[in-house]
């Protein structure tokens, strides 16, 4: 039971790297599957416990086949219980009150669930984007935003000196170097709510047209041949058919039940749609920068100058490096991701560093220093 329970925390918890990468739209998924998995096992509960030793099914005796009247001849009236309790869990009564998919509902609901929750956990657990994520924020996210801050001291010394200085930043290097070459976090990201998106469809689409065709919650009438005993004179040699009215527990509850796993898996899709339109058009971090790149270009054009070294094209199609910082900027703050990516990226430090003459954009009085720089 144990690892059962470590197995479970182990998909259900996110670790804390990767809690620093998710969107709002995939917090509230996780909630969502959360009310899936609880609504799920109630219902599997509720049906385990109503049927516990009693059957299925609640069933009266209409009658019996060639029996008199008012009577449920040959068989003694004592029997009533035992002919009750036999239908309610005979598989012909069964099979003829409720449909297939309501005979295994419960399971059915947890099974879509479960689904779910593999292809959203499914994305961070690939080993190639794991490691990458996991060695960008230890190295790059966790100290700078959560910690003390080794790039202030960086900025006051001379890392030319510091051999912990250029190990850390040769780490640094190889990892934003590697996430810029990247794109396979991204595409996984919305291939991930794209499956799930179609996944909630398919789903609603099955969930629907059992309700709006389903008659699961009517009472029905069915009959079970009692075979007769062989050498035993009389009329309880031959067989008879007895006939029942039997109608499904807690009906009434799984379809309201139904209702409920509709709609989360309608939010559920909504919040799969808003992350994938995210992606594609409200990142801040990748905006920034391509309006950057925008205006350089332009400023190019209209004076033939270039200052600095922009090197901000490479970004114009996306990379990993930058779906991070976007997704750290909807979590932390685009004020303190840009100071983390001024520290990380060296294309990014060079072109928004103000362009200052030490010589004549710098006037020093006697209680303040005074300067003044032009736009990047």
């Amino acid at each position: 039971m144990t690892s059962i329970e470590d197995v479970a925390k182990t998909w259900l918890t996110d670790p804390p790297w990767q809690k620093v990468f998710k969107h709002t739209f995939d917090v509230l998924e996780d909630y969502i599957s959360y009310v899936l998995i609880t609504v799920g096992t109630i219902f599997l509960s509720v049906r385990l416990l109503s049927t516990l030793g009693t059957g299925e099914l609640n069933c009266v005796i209409l009658g019996v086949e060639n029996g008199t009247l008012g009577g449920i001849d040959p068989y003694p009236s004592g029997g009533t219980l035992g002919l009750l309790s036999y239908a309610s869990n005979d598989e012909e009564c069964i099979r003829t009150v409720y449909s297939k998919f309501m005979e295994y509902m419960p399971y059915i609901l947890l099974i879509q669930t479960l689904i779910l929750v593999i292809v959203e956990k499914f994305s961070f657990k690939i080993p190639r984007i794991a490691q990458k994520v996991e060695r960008f924020y230890k190295n790059i996210v966790e100290e700078s935003l959560f910690g003390k801050d080794p790039d202030v001291s960086e900025d006051l010394t001379d890392p030319k000196t510091s051999t912990e200085v250029i190990s850390r930043r040769r780490q640094r290097n190889e990892i934003c170097v590697s996430l810029k070459r990247s794109k396979i976090i991204g595409r996984v990201y919305v291939a991930k709510n794209l499956c799930e998106i179609l996944l909630d469809i398919a789903f609603l689409s099955i969930n629907i047209v059992y309700l709006l065709s389903t008659n699961d919650d009517l009472p029905r009438t069915c009959s079970v041949l009692i075979q007769g005993v062989d050498g035993i004179n009389g009329p309880v040699e031959t067989d008879h058919n007895i006939f029942f009215q039997c109608r499904g527990k807690k009906m009434k509850f799984f379809v309201i039940g139904m209702y409920v796993q509709i709609v989360l898996l309608a939010l559920h899709g909504i919040c799969s749609l808003g992350a994938i339109i995210w992606s594609l058009g409200f990142r801040s971090v990748s905006n920034l920068l391509r309006k950057i790149s925008e205006d350089d270009l332009k400023i190019q054009k209209k004076k033939r100058y270039r200052g600095g070294s922009n090197e901000f094209y490479a970004y114009r199609n996306g990379n990993d490096f930058l779906f991070l910082f976007d997704l750290l900027a909807h979590t932390c703050g685009i004020e303190s991701t840009l100071r983390v990516l001024t520290h990380s990226d060296d294309n990014f430090y060079e072109t928004c560093r103000p362009k200052i003459d030490t010589l004549t954009d710098l006037t020093l009085e006697e209680d303040k220093l005074k300067i003044v720089w032009r736009p990047a």
